[in-house]
């Protein structure tokens, strides 16, 4: 799913423009668009993205991001673009999993989704 996602990021970048005053970033737009999604779809902190460093990512030569980074960008990105995006991986884990129909998960209440 790791490819399928920063596929995904490539093709449906955010539309957060990329800054243009200060330094130069040290990490790509691309690479933290990708920890988001990521971090939003596992259910995990920005202090427990570590992970990034054992995936193997398109963006492995850049440095990994740190925790205070992550979310700086998280909190800019547009939250329309993350539930496209959220659907988008969504789908594709259900495609990858040759899932048809059915429940496709449950709230607290025990009610079941349909998709």
């Amino acid at each position: 799913m790791v490819e399928t996602s920063a596929d995904m990021v490539r093709r449906h970048p955010s539309p957060r423009p990329h800054a243009n005053r200060g330094r130069p970033p040290i990490h790509s737009k691309e690479k933290m668009d990708f920890a988001c999604v990521l971090m939003v779809a596992r259910n995990v902190s920005s202090r427990d993205m570590s992970e990034l460093r054992t995936l193997k990512n398109p963006w492995d030569a850049e440095p990994i991001p740190d925790h205070t980074t992550i979310w700086s960008h998280f909190d800019t990105l547009d939250e329309e673009w993350l539930q496209y995006m959220l659907t988008r991986w969504r789908r594709a884990c259900m495609d990858a999993a040759g899932w048809t129909s059915g429940s496709a998960g449950s709230d607290s209440s025990g009610v079941g989704g349909q998709v």
